[in-house]
């Protein structure tokens, strides 16, 4: 089998977006199903497919922005359902039920940034530019370029050849990151600011190695004769394959498994975290400003308002982008301490998110 490096980066390319796809849409379905079987269960109203797949997407929402998104779409869906406190029991069992689904999420997510950052200074013209060029030199950024553009033109024709693109890759990225962590120490002493834009740590490197070896020895090796068996693989592959199989959990391991991620301590913070906020309310500003053509709704409490507040919106907001399926109004929430923000958009796209961060962090 003979590759050469630009059929590779995509090929690899298709196949993480794939891999994302059924990663998104099979945790949605499975916990849509699964929400259904708990409904049916507990005896409330009859529910429809929509309504169980709304829980689903706010439930597989991280932290208390999930366990609030829930709550609040049980109260649109059925407003006369139950007792308030009842309603929140409900969202918590829910959220409880969601979370071995969300581990497949977080797993696809971690494994999609390490995979990326490889293939995108693969993508010399582009890719690689839009994110470093702020952080290196001219001089560097046409010598990573060139460095990419080889590893493109090289010929793949064994495993050992693999093996050595694999590393040669990942040694152009760490070095790309080290340029762009010099720069950025020279400015602040640790770099920790720029990073967060799309650089790197050093610490961080041996993880996107890992992800990136195993991502590729995974989808390419087979073409090379490299036998794959199960421990060679990321936890996220079994975890598609058992989502992918016809049956759901039991009435009973659901049960069972709802009352033990209610015990345990992560799950109790975030119950702690939504109960010391839940009876506060705020005075609220409703902002509806243009955006590509559409009204985009923003709703912000003027006590709060800072910058940790924006900056725990937009990792929520990004990570509903996720499950989000580009059609229909998009809705983030979040509250944080006497902070509030909300966020209405019908078509969502993730340029629209930039733009409405830029917009939250101008406003702090």
């Amino acid at each position: 089998m003979k590759m050469m490096g630009e059929r590779l980066r995509d090929s690899l390319s298709n196949d993480l977006g794939f891999e994302a796809d059924r990663a998104r849409e099979l945790p949605l379905s499975k916990t849509s199903e699964e929400i259904s079987i708990y409904w049916e269960k507990k005896k409330f109203p009859a529910i429809t497919p929509e309504g169980c797949k709304a829980l689903a997407k706010a439930s597989l929402l991280a932290g208390v922005a999930g366990l609030q998104k829930t709550e609040n779409t049980i109260l649109k869906v059925f407003p006369d359902l139950v007792s308030k406190h009842d309603i929140q029991e409900i969202a918590r069992d829910i959220s409880a039920l969601a979370s071995m689904h969300q581990t497949t999420l977080n797993l696809s997510r971690h494994r999609t940034t390490c995979v990326n950052a490889h293939l995108n200074i693969l993508d010399p013209d582009k890719s690689l530019v839009r994110i470093y060029s702020t952080f290196i030199s001219a001089a560097e950024l046409k010598k990573f370029k060139e460095r990419s553009t080889t590893l493109l033109k090289a010929s793949v024709s064994s495993e050992k050849e693999l093996d050595a693109w694999i590393s040669s890759v990942h040694k152009l990225l760490g070095d790309i990151s080290a340029s762009s962590q010099g720069t950025n120490q020279g400015e602040n002493g640790d770099g920790e600011s720029d990073r967060s834009k799309g650089v790197i740590s050093s610490k961080a490197l041996p993880t996107y190695l890992s992800q990136w070896n195993m991502f590729v020895r995974e989808k390419i090796g087979p073409l090379y004769g490299i036998v794959i068996g199960p421990e060679d693989c990321s936890p996220l592959v079994e975890k598609l394959k058992e989502l992918e199989k016809d049956s759901n959990r039991s009435w009973t391991t659901i049960v069972s498994d709802i009352t033990e991620i209610r015990t345990t301590s992560s799950f109790q913070k975030r119950v702690s975290s939504q109960t010391r906020t839940a009876s506060y309310s705020p005075e609220l500003i409703n902002e509806p400003i243009p955006l590509k053509g559409k009204t985009c709704n923003i709703q912000r409490s003027l006590a709060g308002y800072n910058q940790e507040l924006v900056n725990q919106f937009v990792k929520a907001m990004k990570a509903q982008l996720f499950l989000y399926s580009g059609n229909g109004l998009f809705v983030a929430s979040i509250r944080l301490g006497d902070g509030v923000i909300t966020v209405e958009l019908p078509n969502a796209t993730k340029s629209d998110l930039g733009k409405i961060e830029e917009y939250l962090n101008l406003l702090v």
